[in-house]
């Protein structure tokens, strides 16, 4: 599985979910195809900050609209990882 958190580069720094990756929203254009990098996850996880990440939203249908398949969103993004015990890392 890959996950992808959106977040601003400071956010993610701050705390994300291990293993995850930062990219931005602006980095997948929506003229582009997938990524090689990106592409022969089973599954694309996105996360954002909560449930009303407004980034992560966005990212998932992006994912989705440029040709990447299995893409599902965290709905309870980062907040309700860490909330169940979820390991958050600092740093890149």
């Amino acid at each position: 599985m890959l996950l992808v958190d959106p977040r601003a580069p400071q956010d993610f720094e701050a705390g994300h979910i291990p293993q995850a990756v930062n990219l931005r929203l602006k980095e997948v254009p929506s003229t582009s195809s997938p990524d090689k990098r990106y592409t022969g996850y089973e599954t694309i996880m996105v996360y954002g900050e909560d449930p009303g990440s407004a980034s992560a939203a966005a990212m998932t249908k992006r994912l989705i609209g440029v040709g990447y398949e299995s893409v599902r969103l965290l709905v309870g993004g980062l907040a309700e990882w860490a909330a169940q015990g979820g390991e958050v890392a600092k740093g890149r």
